[in-house]
Parts: structure tokens; sequence; C-alpha cells
């Protein structure tokens, strides 16, 4: 019984390093798609600014061309 019992220790252990390498496999994973989407965030808020520049410029334009049409 004693054998039995070692042996069913020794498998629970495995199955618990087992279950402990998908899980932290699992948060690197998590941590990887955190980064990339990081780094899209901040291309798209730079994305953002230039357009939102380029928008106050035309703006600008056209509130110059109605001032000199008036």
């Amino acid at each position: 019984m004693s054998a039995v019992n070692s042996t069913l220790l020794e498998h629970s252990n495995r199955l618990e390093q087992f279950k402990n390498q998908e899980s932290d496999s699992e948060a690197i994973r998590l941590r990887n798609e955190n980064l990339e989407l990081k780094k899209e965030n901040g291309r798209l808020t730079e994305q953002i600014n230039i357009l939102s520049c380029t928008l106050t410029d035309l703006q600008d334009k056209v509130k110059q061309v109605e001032e000199e049409k008036a």
C-alpha cells in the first residue's frame, strides 16, 4: 500500500508541475500579447496626433480662404 501511495503522490506532483508549466506559458503568451498591444496603441496614438494636426492645419487654411473672400 505504501508503494501505491508513493506512486500516486509522485504522479500528483508531476501533474501539478505540468499544470504550472501550462499556466506559466499562458502567462508569458499573455504578457507578449499585452506588449504587442501596447506598441500598437502607441503607433495608433501617434497617427491620431498627426491626423489631428493635419486637420487643424486644414481648418486654418479654410478659415484664411474664407477671410480672403470676405
